[in-house]
């Protein structure tokens, strides 16, 4: 695992502006036939590395004049050490929770009135932020995701109430066979890795976090 100086001294930034929305990926198995009709989601992909080190990915579609924004970063919970279990999650949640420039609740009402939609979430290598709204907006879902995730303020007051949010998704996993099955298996699979710990974190270590941690852990 990289030591917390190196896991976000560098991320990586990947913005998807795809005109239609996105196609869930095909399951497949060994031996089974190539479907011909079914679109590969990197053909006609087109990458960019832009002078501050984000990686563009562009791909069109004219079938629908709708696009999708994501912004991807390479940082998930495989990251966090023991004592920073969920640290990863309670960012995504507080990313969309007021900038310096949008207050609190303003970055959703922005999208929605755009007739969009603002989203996220986070595994062990990555966290991803996203937008899907009509094309005539990319300039804005571009504008307010960005600032989201560049500027967000994470304000105290918000982190108190946010925390108790997670904390409710938590419970709700605790209450769910699926879930805990899941952790079971992780836990058993990967006894000395990060992997082997639940996204979400623990109930002591998500009421632990405090502001000053999240600043530590994103600088």
């Amino acid at each position: 695992m990289m030591s917390k100086g190196a896991k976000l001294a560098s991320p990586i930034l990947v913005l998807w502006f795809v005109m239609a929305f996105l196609l869930p990926l095909p399951r497949t198995v060994a031996g089974a036939p190539h479907d011909a009709n079914i679109p590969s989601l990197t053909k006609d992909a087109k990458r960019y590395k832009l002078e501050n080190g984000l990686t563009v990915i562009l791909r069109k579609f004219h079938s629908s004049k709708v696009c999708a924004v994501q912004i991807w970063v390479r940082t998930g919970s495989a990251n966090e050490t023991e004592e920073e279990a969920g640290i990863t999650h309670l960012i995504e949640h507080m990313i969309f929770k007021g900038t310096q420039k949008r207050k609190t609740g303003q970055i959703a009402r922005e999208i929605e009135a755009a007739g969009g939609q603002i989203n996220a979430y986070t595994s062990y290598d990555r966290t991803v932020y996203y937008v899907e709204i009509s094309n005539e907006h990319l300039e804005t879902a571009i504008d307010v995701l960005l600032d989201a995730v560049q500027h967000s303020a994470f304000d105290s007051v918000e982190l108190a109430r946010e925390k108790e949010v997670v904390l409710e998704e938590y419970r709700r996993g605790l209450d769910s066979p699926t879930r805990q099955l899941a952790k079971a298996v992780m836990k058993l699979c990967y006894k000395k890795h990060p992997y082997g710990r639940p996204i979400i974190g623990y109930e002591n270590t998500i009421r632990s976090i405090k502001r000053s941690d999240i600043l530590s852990y994103i600088d």
